[in-house]
């Protein structure tokens, strides 16, 4: 990973590229004036020596100083064009030369003789002056310029020090700071590389393939390699490609999703269960791509059906503990019948054989016959409907009467057997429902239960039941004449296994049954400390599915 900009990582060329200009600028200057001094100094002290004299020498010396001249000119114009004076200066000196030059080359091949003849002013002297000036002011102007640039240089080069040490430090600074940024990246593989949970990356699409991932992934996935995981699109780890393009799309509408439960399968092809959550982000070409974490819910998604299972065995066991409680009455219930039909037909088998079938006497005994019977029928039918499994019923409308009449079938022989007053009192129009009637049934036979428990030692018996209509809602209370409970243990009521009851007359599971089943219907059961006596109330919706809409709303 590299954090320098552009400008940064150009700036040690930049920087290069100074020091050359720099040592270029220096060797021609340098070489330059080396050279007009030698073409001007050499060839004189030679010929002195010698003793010779020869005008072209110093022609030719003259012009390849000017020549010499003019290219480190020009390369200082070129180069340093940005300093105005200095540009200035050479322009006007390297004129000033020229000039001087040309004046000199004309003298030297004796082109100005001609202004000797004229006698009103002496011009050929002017000339020369003129040139002297000239070549004097330009070589002034020439070195002012020279000296300028070199001043320029030094300052520049003190410049580029300072800037260079500037730089330097800059990129120590840098170099810490990426130093820095490894090391966090390093700690944050490491954690992504040590997490129990599986982290990925991969590409949207019914084509999405894993970018990146952990050994929590790879181990998740029952694989012996990151590479072996490559080979897959991640759709082929779906139970169903469907549910990978649900999770995509939802994914990419949102931009994020969290604890999605999804059925997954392994390389090995082991059912799994894993919670998604993941992000949507994008590379510096602007394509997605998701960042993620699964965690292996399998053991808690087992659990929970086990759980549910167990459930629905303890809800079928409590009532069927319940039916138990009431079989002493029930059989009683059915013995009193069998016993009066027994009679009736010891009674018919005593009648004479002429006896003609419309004796007053022969009706009598079929008719209580008849009516017994049915009584048994009703039992064993309310017996049959309150006994078996019905989480799974549909939700049909029940009349409120019925459901009550059923359940008090198999109660009513035992609260008459220990003198207990039940009282019914229902509103004078029938009400109906939606609701499972053998679940709602079981909720009445366990409040029933409860009642018969709390008043047996009372010396006051009885349990009333009132139903009301609360406009969208049904409104069901048992009420006893038993010493209530307080406050604490109100609130432990429907917790599973809790109790009131002396020792080995409960196993605490009939209220929490009773709260799982009208929770199940979407309403409440709550009990009522204020009244003094046991009161339990039950509010159920008259109708499921608007419930269910208001819920979800």
């Amino acid at each position: 990973m590299n954090d320098f900009t552009d400008a940064e990582r150009a700036a040690p060329v930049r920087q290069h590229a100074l020091l050359r200009k720099e040592k270029r600028l220096r060797f021609v200057t340098w070489f330059a004036l080396a050279w007009i001094v030698a073409v001007v100094n050499i060839p004189d002290f030679v010929m002195g020596v010698l003793q010779y004299r020869n005008s072209l020498i110093h022609v030719v010396c003259d012009i390849s100083g000017l020549a010499i001249l003019a290219i480190a000119l020009l390369y200082l114009l070129f180069t340093i064009k940005e300093e105005r004076r200095v540009t200035w200066f050479l322009l006007i000196g390297m004129f000033l030369v020229l000039m001087s030059q040309a004046i000199r080359i004309a003298r030297i091949l004796n082109l100005l003789n001609g202004l000797q003849g004229i006698g009103s002013y002496d011009w050929y002297l002017l000339v020369r002056t003129f040139d002297e000036a000239c070549n004097g002011v330009g070589l002034v102007l020439i070195a002012a310029s020279f000296l300028t640039a070199i001043v320029d240089l030094f300052a520049a080069k003190g410049k580029l020090t300072v800037h260079r040490e500037e730089l330097s430090r800059e990129i120590e600074r840098r170099k810490e700071i990426e130093k820095e940024i490894l090391q966090e990246k390093q700690k944050y593989k490491d954690l992504m590389h040590n997490l129990p949970v599986a982290v990925y990356r991969n590409t949207p699409g019914p084509e999405g393939r894993f970018l990146e991932m952990n050994p929590a992934h790879v181990a998740m996935l029952d694989a012996d390699s990151e590479e072996e995981v490559m080979r897959y699109n991640v759709s082929d780890l779906y139970r169903t490609a469907a549910k990978r393009k649900e999770i995509a799309d939802k994914l990419m509408r949102q931009g994020f999703i969290r604890n999605e439960e999804v059925e997954l399968v392994t390389l090995r092809g082991r059912p799994i269960w894993g919670s998604v959550s993941a992000v949507v982000k994008h590379d510096r070409e602007g394509k997605p791509y998701f960042d993620g974490i699964i965690e292996d819910i399998t053991s808690r998604v087992e659990a929970e059906r086990l759980l549910s299972e167990q459930r629905v065995r303890m809800i079928e066991n409590a009532r069927l503990a319940s039916l138990g409680v009431m079989a002493g009455g029930i059989a009683h219930e059915i013995n009193n019948p069998l016993a009066v039909i027994a009679g009736c037909a010891e009674r018919l088998e005593t009648c004479p054989d002429d006896m003609p079938m419309n004796d007053g006497s022969v009706k009598k005994f079929l008719r209580m016959i008849r009516d017994n019977t049915f009584r048994i029928q009703k039992i064993i039918q309310s017996l049959r409907t309150l006994s078996r499994e019905a989480s799974s019923d549909p939700f049909v409308a029940s009349p409120l009467a019925t459901i009550i009449d059923t359940a008090m079938e198999l109660c009513r022989e035992r609260f008459r057997l220990n003198n207990v007053h039940c009282e019914v009192t229902l509103p004078e129009t029938p009400l109906s429902f939606e609701c499972r009637p053998t679940q709602i049934g079981q909720v009445l036979i366990n409040l029933f239960n409860n009642a018969f428990d709390a008043v047996r030692e009372s010396p006051e018996k009885w349990m009333r039941l009132f139903a009301s209509d609360q406009g969208d809602y049904v409104e069901i209370t048992v009420e006893d004449s038993g010493p209530g409970f307080s406050d604490e243990a109100a609130d432990k009521l429907f917790v599973p296994f809790f109790t009131t009851k002396p020792d080995q007359n409960g196993i605490g599971l009939g209220l929490s049954v009773s709260h799982a089943i009208v929770e199940a219907h979407h309403g409440e059961i709550r009990a009522d400390t204020s009244s003094g006596h046991t009161r339990f109330t039950v509010r159920l919706p008259k109708s499921q599915r608007a419930t269910t809409q208001q819920a979800n709303s």
